[in-house]
């Protein structure tokens, strides 16, 4: 909902390494700040350290970031289904999703360093493709051009339905919808028909953080 959050392009599609009924998850509570905190820093810091910045400014700029990226989702996914995912009992990733009743939306997917590469990531997003299809719902994300998350999701059947430029927007291709607004049905001439909001818009509005809809499997 995907480096920040890298995909390791020799992950093993089928979780070999991994039992799936191990992972469980639970909503995340006010007590999980410090371990969000030290997620997202770990999904950004080789990134952050290579721009040569002195340790404690790094730090300090990863916070800040973190703290702007939890002000975004509280003011623009008030409604979103958050989740802590737990091995066993131990706390190693976060899934947001926002669902509403035109679609799901991948907002956000991380895991901690040590529990990336054994297909977590791919599992948690093929559960999330399944659920579309059986709602009968689009199921869309954005990802940075650059990020090598995009791999992973043309693997499973994204598809680009939107360039924004710095961000693509994806859904799968099988799931892609054209919303009905009063009646009128509408279309992107030259683009696959893609998901559009109750003004007939294009919701890209709520890709402005740096990380939303990326993953590290």
């Amino acid at each position: 909902m995907l480096k920040c959050h890298e995909v390791d392009p020799k992950t093993d599609m089928n979780l070999q390494t991994i039992d799936p009924g191990a992972i469980a998850f639970r909503p995340v509570v006010p007590a999980d700040e410090a371990f969000l905190s030290q997620l997202y820093r770990s999904t950004r810091i080789e990134e952050v350290s290579a721009w040569g910045l002195p340790p404690a400014q790094c730090d300090l700029f990863l916070q800040q970031q973190f703290q702007a990226q939890t002000a975004h989702y509280n003011a623009h996914y008030t409604n979103a289904d958050r989740r802590i995912i737990l091995l066993g009992d131990r706390a190693i990733g976060r899934i947001y999703v926002s669902r509403s009743d035109v679609e799901i939306r991948l907002i956000d997917i991380a895991l901690l360093p040590d529990d990336r590469g054994l297909g977590i990531g791919t599992m948690l997003v093929q559960q999330l493709i399944a659920e579309a299809r059986a709602a009968h719902k689009p199921i869309i994300l954005y990802v940075e051009r650059f990020n090598r998350a995009l791999r992973l999701y043309q693997r499973l059947g994204f598809h680009i339905v939107e360039d924004l430029g710095m961000y693509l927007k994806m859904a799968c291709a099988d799931l892609l919808v054209v919303e009905q607004t009063q009646g009128v049905e509408r279309h992107q001439q030259g683009r696959p028909h893609i998901l559009e909001d109750s003004n007939g818009q294009a919701n890209d509005a709520d890709n402005t953080q740096d990380n939303e809809g990326r993953i590290q499997n």
